[in-house]
């Protein structure tokens, strides 16, 4: 059995259906998760799954977003070791499209 290698995972998510009519600009969310894999692909894909199966995020956007989320991996870099760091992460950056970091 392969030894699993460390992650973190920036994830990046936004509601399609926001900024496409005068009610408001796009609503989004930035998050990190860290989580182990065999490969940069496996940890992309299991932080996002990670993150569609996280309670907060579904009460957020049953109750403010009017689309389903589209969320990616926007970034994926293996680290050393997981020491001082909360794993598997927790917590959102909300943003609306003016207060998209770039």
């Amino acid at each position: 059995m392969a030894t699993l290698l460390k992650y973190r995972v920036r994830v990046h998510g936004f509601d399609p259906a926001s900024g496409q009519t005068a009610e408001g600009p796009r609503v989004g969310f930035w998050t990190t998760r860290y989580l182990e894999a065999d490969d940069k692909a496996q940890a992309g894909d299991l932080a996002v799954r990670m993150v569609l199966s996280e309670e907060l995020l579904a009460r957020v956007v049953k109750a403010e977003w009017r689309g389903q989320p589209v969320v990616r991996a926007d970034e994926v870099a293996e680290i050393e070791s997981f020491d001082g760091i909360p794993i598997p992460g927790a917590g959102y950056t909300f943003f609306e499209e003016a207060d998209e970091p770039q």
